[in-house]
Parts: C-alpha cells; structure tokens; sequence
C-alpha cells in the first residue's frame, strides 16, 4: 500500500499554509474561508463549508468515496478549528442553551461535541488519500523564574490543547509549525518560509518516524521538499523504451589486391603472304614450255615460312580462269618448284 500522509500544519495567517496543501496531489478544500480562489486551482476542487451539519454530510461523501469525491488524492481541511466551533453551536441551537457550558451538568456539553467532532476527523483521517488539516498558530507569552519572556507556539486556542488537539495529535504522523523570517538575499530582504520538520523548543508538534541524526530541524516550506525528506516519494517506473537499433560494426574495407600484370611474350607476327595482283594471267592460260626448249626458271621471293606446294603435271591443261587467286597462285609456286628441282 502506498503511503499517506496525515498531518496537521498550523501557524499564522499568510504563512502560506494553504499554499503548501495545494501543492500535494490533486487537493479537494473544504473550506471555511474565502481564501481559495488565491490557490489558482480549479473550481471543482473546493467545497465551501458554513455549518457544521454541511461538514458532515462531505466528510461522510468523503468516506464513502462517492463519485464526486472519488478522483481527488488529497483532502484539505481549512480551517480545522472553524469546524468545531459550529460543532459547538449547532449542539447548543439542538438543545435550545445559549452556551455549552449550560448544558445539563458541568462539562457535560463539552464531551459530547468533542466525541461527535473527534468521531468525524477520525473518519476522516482513515481513508486511503493524504489528509491535511490546517491551523492558525496561538502564541503565548510566558515568564521565566528569572523575568525572562517565554513564547509557546500552539494551534488555535478555539479548541482545547489538552483535549480536543491531543486527539487529533494522537491520529497523525506529523503536527508542523510553519513561520517565516525575513532573509538577505542578493542585497535585498525576502521572507523565506519554513516548515518546523522537528518541533523546537516552545513548538507544539510531533513527527514520527523523524531521523533527528540526519534530517534538517528546519525545512523549506514546499510540499515536494517535505515528502523527499520523509521518503514519501518513490521512484517513478521508467518509460517503456524503444529496443536500440543493433551496432552494426562497421565494414572492414577489403584491402585490393594487385594482381601482378604478367607480360605476355611478344609474338612475332609472321608476314602476311603476298598475293599476285590480279592481272592478264588471270584470264590466259600459261605457255607450257616444249621438250626442246630449255625451262626457263622464274624467281619469286618468297617468305620464309613454307608454303604448300601442289604439284601438277606440267603438260595438263589447266582452265584458270575457273581458280580463285589463291589456287592460281598455287600453281604457279608449282611450276617454279618443279622447274628447280630439274
């Protein structure tokens, strides 16, 4: 279960009491003066309150959590001690007596609204939201053995120190006195507000759970302030984050590997053959030399290479004019090698 605060906060007018309810967790005032619309809350967030039977009938809706009240996380009491004085006169208009103390036997009028009005606070006091109570603050000036003046800060004296306070005193965690004093600040007075976190000497209160050893014995008076001291609040759960995209490492450049240029062997290229230019001889057919005559042998230069030799009979009648160049260049190597080898 979360925790809650109960508390009573009490100190005099325009110390910023209800400034500092206001901060806690969406407020709903019930309140007896007209000092709420300085709070710069919404409307709907206060009931104002003018008799004692209206308290009830909104505390006991409070209690109830009808709809209405449902939403809000914080009630704020303003003023406590205004409440019971109409608890008081409503007690005295029902049984027809001017003053409480009339009624019936001596103190008798007394406890009665104090266990109806103590009744009602409890209730109160035991829901699952904050509860705040505010106070004005009642000084009283004493002396000393010694002539000394001595200052007591209590809450309202509208309602019994002894009695009405100690059971309210006895329902909450902390009972808080809030001041102000005037501080230099930046060449300029300001007055800085305080809340009382363990009472001091003269200072009505108590709180529980205090760690005197390590908590300031004054603290600035600011709800959020207050709560962080008192470890009220809890870490709030992390957003949901988006998964981080995944690092990719980076891609290592691959490095470029020269393949060593391998020198191909120079190739000598043979020379082309030499064609005969397409002449007369195309068309006539060649002199076959006779038996008698000497053969008269032609020199052509030829290339080195070795070229195909056809021989042919040198008496055949060959119709060149059907070979292509090549054919007649063939034979024409064929006779000049024949005619050497004679």
């Amino acid at each position: 279960m979360a925790k809650k605060v109960k508390m009573v906060v009490f100190g005099k007018p325009g110390e910023g009491k209800s400034t500092f309810a206001s901060k806690a967790p969406n407020p709903l005032f019930l309140c007896t003066d007209g000092n709420f619309e300085w709070l710069g809350l919404p409307e709907e967030n206060h009931v104002r309150l003018s008799t004692w039977k209206q308290a009830k009938d909104v505390i006991n809706a409070v209690v109830m959590n009808k709809p209405e009240y449902a939403k809000f996380e914080t009630i704020v009491v303003d003023l406590i001690e205004d409440l019971y004085v109409w608890a008081e006169d409503e007690f005295c208009k029902r049984e027809g007596i001017i003053h409480i103390g009339d009624y019936k036997s001596m103190g008798a009028g007394y406890s009665v609204v104090r266990k109806e009005f103590f009744a009602q606070i409890s209730k109160l006091l035991s829901i699952d939201k904050h509860v705040i109570l505010i106070s004005h603050e009642a000084d009283k000036i004493g002396k000393t053995k010694a002539g000394a003046d001595t200052y007591t800060y209590i809450p309202s004296d509208k309602m019994s120190l002894t009695k009405q306070w100690n059971d309210i005193e006895g329902q909450v965690r902390y009972f808080l006195r809030c001041f102000s004093q005037d501080e230099e600040e930046n060449g300029r007075v300001r007055k800085k507000r305080y809340l009382s976190l363990i009472p001091g000497q003269g200072e009505y209160g108590i709180c529980r759970g205090a760690d005197e050893e390590n908590w300031p014995r004054e603290c600035e008076l600011d709800w959020n302030v207050f709560t962080s001291i008192i470890g009220l609040h809890e870490a709030a759960p992390a957003p949901a984050e988006s998964p981080a995209p995944k690092k990719t490492a980076p891609k290592k450049a691959t490095p470029k590997v020269e393949t060593p240029k391998v020198e191909e062997p120079k190739v000598e290229e043979a020379p082309a053959p030499v064609e005969e230019p397409a002449d007369s001889a195309d068309t006539t057919t060649p002199e076959v030399p006779s038996k008698d005559e000497a053969p008269v042998q032609e020199v052509v230069d030829e290339p080195d290479d070795v070229v195909e030799v056809v021989s042919k009979p040198a008496e055949e009648n060959i119709d060149t004019s059907k070979l292509s160049p090549e054919e007649r260049r063939k034979i024409v190597l064929a006779r000049i090698q024949a005619m050497k080898n004679k």
